[in-house]
């Protein structure tokens, strides 16, 4: 709204109060709003009263119940884009239902752009992303915005996001439409899986939307998959392309790379896939149906649950770099050697370092 702000201090039109008596004025405000609805309207351009909140209203809910309290504890919308010295600046948008929003100055494409550049990503990389677009604070264009941006700067290069459906093309469902059939991992997917400026691969569970000139050519070939993350596609190529895995606002357990790594290994150990195969009914942009069969899916007692276990060989051997972009901590990460580091963890190990409640040691992966 531009006149309110909460943070090291809360600003009211032309009052500016430091902390920690910010916390105090806007408990004044809202008993007086509360009791006097639209009493400091005329102090606040923009306010718009008689919407069940005034922003006001809404400002001081969310800075007194959701930030400090829980942001769904007295049942107020949930608030987007807390500041790190605990403010807060709701625009109103909304996206999927929930609020959305971010710290006073919406991330740009420029600054995707200057997080990228510092990581030193080539512009002609191939980069494969998992976010949380909640978890940035605010972004022009929501996921859209962020697509957008990492295609941008990806000009000669290829940028691939997941939208996968594993949970909806199972054995009792065992069809995938590349026209129809929804992702099943968020935001970011649902964005991506249906725009006319991408391709989605055939892969019937782990589909994912190429943006670059190379995409189409790139994913070919993926229907013929008979597992997730199989040798030879998309993503294991990854390690040969020297691409990389950019992780906004997420954990390394949704690194669905590291299941490619898994697969590769060719591990001796149990678990990680279904022991029953099925047969998947694949629908192409034509229309066209091809049979896939015998496809074994993820189990659902699946390695990637172990996944960060990783993350301190990953950190001490270089294969992981952390940043940030806007509220959201980054990670991004070499698909060549974090292949490396987990390829001799999976190699050494005496149990599957996935599936224990074992810590993975130095020796495992250090020479």
């Amino acid at each position: 709204m531009g006149s309110i702000s909460f943070g090291t201090e809360c600003e009211i039109g032309s009052i500016r109060v430091p902390s920690p008596a910010a916390g105090m004025t806007a408990l004044v405000i809202f008993c007086i709003e509360s009791f006097f609805p639209g009493t400091l309207v005329p102090l606040l351009p923009g306010a718009r009263p008689g919407k069940g909140y005034t922003d006001l209203n809404y400002i001081i809910h969310a800075s007194l119940f959701s930030v400090k309290y829980g942001r769904r504890f007295f049942g107020f919308p949930r608030a987007r884009g807390l500041q790190k010295g605990g403010g807060l600046c709701y625009t109103g948008e909304e996206e999927n239902g929930d609020k959305t929003g971010g710290t006073t100055d919406m991330i740009s494409e420029r600054d995707v752009f200057s997080m990228m550049e510092g990581f030193g990503v080539p512009r002609t990389a191939k980069v494969t992303i998992r976010a949380s677009i909640k978890s940035i604070g605010g972004i022009e264009g929501g996921a859209d915005g962020l697509i957008d941006a990492l295609k941008n700067y990806l000009s000669d290069g290829l940028l691939l996001v997941p939208t996968h459906t594993w949970a909806t093309v199972t054995p009792a469902n065992p069809v995938y439409d590349v026209r129809r059939t929804p992702p099943c991992i968020g935001t970011l997917a649902d964005a991506a899986a249906f725009r006319r400026d991408g391709f989605r691969s055939l892969h019937p569970t782990h589909s994912m939307t190429g943006f670059g000139r190379e995409a189409e050519s790139y994913l070919a070939g993926e229907e013929n998959a008979k597992t997730p993350t199989p040798v030879g596609g998309a993503l294991s190529r990854l390690v040969e392309e020297d691409g990389y895995v950019l992780l906004i606002g997420v954990g390394m357990e949704q690194n669905t790379f590291l299941c490619a790594v898994d697969e590769m290994a060719e591990v001796p150990f149990p678990g990680h896939l279904s022991r029953d195969p099925f047969d998947i009914q694949i629908y192409d942009y034509a229309g066209r149906r091809t049979l896939d069969r015998g496809y074994r899916a993820h189990d659902n007692a699946g390695g990637s649950r172990g996944f960060p276990k990783f993350n301190r060989a990953f950190r001490k051997t270089g294969a992981t770099t952390p940043g940030t972009l806007g509220e959201a901590t980054v990670i991004l990460g070499s698909c060549p050697l974090m292949a490396d580091v987990m390829g001799r963890v999976l190699a050494r190990a005496d149990r599957d370092p996935l599936l224990s409640n074992e810590e993975i040691t130095e020796d495992l992966y250090l020479d």
